[in-house]
């Protein structure tokens, strides 16, 4: 319709749309749908693109209401399909007399499949901006958990986990990277792939605390629009003690034993594939783990001969660390985490050691995160040695396990401290 219409159009025929919308529409063409309207040029869309796009809004807003329980604005929603060299979207808001109203720009390319994912995960922002009031508050907050709970977000909305697994991919390429991002992730293709790939993370807090917890994230937090949120001090809130809940995702990324993880091509990079011993090493400053970020050694399983393992860690002091030994038995994507064993330190330094049985069954990993929100990286060092026991002196096998010590005297452990557990949805 062309705009000069536009006026007299609404005026004769508002009551057949749901609600007006905040902001008039400057594109040559646009329809309407019962919570959102969408525009489009020519040279950029046809009504049948532009009726997909309203189809998967509509789906996405009645999905996360009526089945993640998420709010959502009573307010009409413009969406505007604008012509760029790539495939994306953008969802921001603006003043709209006292409410703040989400708004929605679809890019060109994104039709077909890729209109219908960006589709939902910027209607998932939309959901966002409930909770946290405008754009800016969200990005200001906590920009890396918005693109991650969004991933996630549209990925139950859609039915479909083949973009997920591209941004999970992204994050596991690159664990050491900081958990918290700002906007200038953007910018940076290896960080706002990283970003993104938080929906990982989700996915974890889904599978292990329930479906609702990752919503509650945003109820807590909305407390704190507008301000830089340390994720920590949510989960704190949530009554989930952090070092738990740390360390069994720590323990979980070691063979990405989460839903969706059969889409995923490869699993956490080892900072070094342990094939003998003694070994030992620091990682590459290029890869030193930033705040929450993550950093692995691996122990296959050939290498883990029978005899008493002994492992170091000594982490830049500056930080407090979560260092720990994982057992685990299976591939790297989708085995199971059959021990997580946490190496006690004192000032950022211990030692653990434990009988392995030289079955060749469970491989180990020992996996570190500084407990800091701060984008710069630190250094730690570590050693493992596994003198090789005679045969005929035995051993008493990986389930009597030694608690982690830093004085090196072994005391007994009750077996399995932790085992990974699946909340159904």
């Amino acid at each position: 319709m062309p705009l000069s219409a536009f006026g007299v159009f609404v005026g004769l025929f508002s009551s057949a749309f749901a609600q007006e919308i905040c902001e008039e529409p400057d594109k040559s063409n646009f329809l309407d749908g019962e919570h959102f309207w969408i525009q489009w040029d020519e040279d950029v869309g046809t009504e049948e693109s532009a009726s997909e796009f309203l189809t998967y809004a509509e789906e996405a807003r009645s999905f996360y209401i009526d089945e993640l329980d998420w709010p959502f604005t009573d307010q009409s929603i413009l969406m505007t399909v604008e012509s760029t060299s790539f495939s994306g979207g953008l969802a921001q808001t603006l003043a709209c007399g006292d409410n703040i109203v989400p708004s929605i720009t679809l890019y060109a390319t994104a039709v077909g499949k890729p209109g219908l994912i960006t589709t939902k995960h910027e209607v998932a922002h939309a959901a966002q901006y409930a909770y946290m009031g405008d754009y800016l508050s969200s990005v200001n907050s906590w920009t890396w958990w918005m693109e991650g709970c969004a991933s996630w977000m549209a990925t139950h909305a859609s039915d479909d986990a083949s973009d997920w697994a591209v941004d999970v991919s992204a994050y596991l390429e690159r664990p050491w990277l900081p958990l918290h991002q700002t906007v200038a992730a953007y910018i940076d293709d290896d960080r706002v792939g990283h970003m993104y790939g938080t929906a990982v993370l989700a996915q974890f807090i889904e599978d292990n605390y329930g479906i609702d917890t990752v919503r509650q994230t945003w109820e807590v937090g909305a407390a704190y629009s507008g301000e830089t949120i340390d994720f920590r001090d949510i989960i704190t809130e949530l009554g989930i003690d952090w070092e738990d809940f740390w360390r069994q995702y720590m323990a979980t990324m070691t063979v990405v034993d989460v839903t969706h993880a059969d889409t995923l091509a490869s699993g956490l990079p080892a900072e070094r594939e342990v094939t003998s011993f003694p070994a030992s090493g620091n990682p590459a400053e290029h890869s030193r783990p930033r705040g929450l970020g993550l950093s692995g050694v691996h122990f296959g399983a050939n290498a883990l001969g029978k005899g008493t393992l002994t492992v170091t860690f000594e982490g830049d002091p500056a930080v407090e660390w979560y260092a720990q030994l994982v057992v685990v038995v299976g591939p790297s994507l989708q085995g199971e985490v059959v021990e997580i064993l946490p190496i006690e330190l004192v000032d950022g330094a211990g030692e653990i050691a434990l009988e392995v049985d030289g079955k060749h069954t469970e491989h180990m990993w020992l996996i570190a995160s500084p407990q800091s929100v701060e984008d710069e990286g630190y250094d730690y060092a570590w050693s493992a040695d596994l003198p090789q026991k005679d045969e005929e002196k035995g051993g008493c096998g990986c389930s009597s396990t030694l608690v982690p010590v830093s004085s090196g005297t072994l005391l007994l452990l009750a077996p399995l401290w932790w085992r990974r557990r699946r909340v159904a949805a």
